[in-house]
């Protein structure tokens, strides 16, 4: 009966354990919903959750990016983008918002790379990006 008790206390455990942990998919989720709801604390909080979970999930470091790009954080952001161009160099979205986060900080050079980049990926995208160069 001992045995029995102790089984049954050993599967009970794993299940509230298992039941309580939330995944990288499930963290992104909440960070789209707070996003949404213009709650971008705890949307950073939810997509730094997420990637702490799963270290290349790139659409959490894209979101994270552009929540950090509006807190006026751009360091943060410029790190966030190249971890996505890191997993994905094919992301036109990605260079498209570090070279937007390179014009915001006045550094034309950098800029122009990431347009250099953008322009066999996506033409539209690159040209957008070469408008906002030429305002520097």
């Amino acid at each position: 009966m001992k045995k029995y008790a102790i089984f049954s206390f050993l599967i009970f455990s794993f299940l509230i354990f298992s039941c309580s942990r939330q995944t990288a998919e499930d963290h992104f989720k909440k960070g789209v919903r707070y996003q949404l709801m213009a709650n971008s604390d705890s949307a950073v909080l939810e997509y730094q959750k997420a990637i702490k979970s799963d270290s290349t999930y790139v659409q959490a470091h894209l979101n994270l990016g552009v929540l950090y790009t509006e807190k006026g954080m751009y360091d943060q952001a410029i790190e966030s983008y190249k971890k996505v161009i890191r997993f994905t160099p094919l992301h036109a979205k990605a260079y498209y918002n570090l070279g937007y986060v390179y014009t915001i900080k006045g550094d034309k050079e950098k800029a122009q790379e990431q347009y250099e980049q953008l322009k066999s990926l996506d033409p539209q995208l690159a040209q957008k990006l070469k408008e906002k160069i030429e305002q520097i």
